[in-house]
């Protein structure tokens, strides 16, 4: 609730700091570590008397308190996966958390020097948006493709499994490099109609030739579900397969005992989502990240230096 009233929050500041300087909007910075270190700051010191300083002081103390929540999260992530290494799983709990709190303490020295705040607005921009763009295809790719597809070539044939992938995998590759192209040269409108279009036609095609040599495969080996004919059993295992047994592993996991309802459990919009729209929506939105990244000579136009360090911390990060 917090994070969602402060969002509101940011354009009547924003709005306000740029009448009184009699700037223009985009001139002042609304988002990454200005909005937190500089435009906030700048607002909260125009508030009347003394209340000015409480205030600065509430909102550096939950800076400071939602760091540490964070940090939480993060070494938690961390000593979980060192735990599981071969090379380090055999050191204690206590000394995965010394040594990774240690080595996180020297790499945050860097953020106290004169380059701190350049670093961590190249550290935010690529590990925070960039990486997390990825590691989102590539978890979606991994649990709505990737996940039991030995299985679902056994139910509808290599033919309509291989077919299906190329074909809806080259649909969003269309639309984004149709996007990509035209965006410089045409409206956002055509842009997104010729995108579109091709896109959705090339995997229109595609979906309904492995839907008919799926259906045909089911049909002389006798894999149809119960209650499906050989067409809604291709169907169903195409496009929900693969993310409905994650699924299932999910609900087994998030349940109160085995015929409780109590928790939130996972179902077919969640499968659709995972398996379709999450990788369209990354990989359109990665594209025009690097486009964006291409067009400024690097991001904010910051020195080379700068720039391939973060993308070794990228892969660092990815690996």
């Amino acid at each position: 609730m917090f994070s969602f009233v402060t969002g509101f929050v940011v354009f009547p500041i924003i709005g306000h700091l740029t009448h009184i300087q009699g700037i223009p909007f985009d001139a002042l910075t609304v988002g990454g570590p200005g909005l937190a270190f500089v435009t906030y700051p700048a607002a909260l010191s125009l508030m009347p008397g003394f209340s000015a300083n409480i205030f600065c002081v509430i909102f550096f103390l939950t800076f400071f308190m939602l760091g540490i929540d964070s940090a939480f999260s993060m070494v938690e992530g961390i000593i979980a996966n060192l735990q599981e290494t071969r090379l380090l799983g055999s050191l204690s709990r206590p000394t995965h958390l010394i040594g990774t709190c240690a080595l996180g303490c020297l790499g945050s020295m860097l953020y106290a020097a004169d380059i701190g705040y350049y670093m961590l607005d190249l550290i935010d921009f690529y590990i925070n948006n960039f990486c997390l763009l990825v590691i989102v295809l590539l978890e979606a790719y991994a649990v709505g493709w990737g996940h039991d597809r030995k299985t679902m070539i056994k139910l509808v044939g290599m033919k309509a499994s291989v077919m299906f992938e190329i074909f809806v995998s080259g649909g969003i590759l269309c639309i984004t490099f149709m996007l990509f192209l035209l965006w410089e040269f045409t409206s956002g409108s055509v842009a997104y109609g010729i995108g579109f279009g091709f896109g959705g036609i090339t995997m229109v095609i595609g979906i309904l030739l492995s839907i008919y040599f799926g259906a045909i495969y089911v049909r002389n080996n006798g894999t149809e579900i119960r209650e499906m004919n050989h067409y809604q059993t291709t169907v169903y295992i195409l496009c929900f397969h693969q993310p409905n047994n994650v699924g299932k592993i999910l609900n087994g996991a998030i349940r109160n005992g085995e015929d409780s309802q109590e928790n939130w459990t996972v179902g077919h919009v969640w499968s659709l989502l995972v398996k379709f729209v999450v990788p369209a929506c990354c990989t359109i939105l990665l594209a025009f990240t690097a486009r964006s990244i291409g067009r400024q000579n690097g991001y904010e136009g910051y020195p080379v230096g700068f720039q391939l360090l973060e993308h070794l911390l990228c892969c660092l990060s990815l690996a």
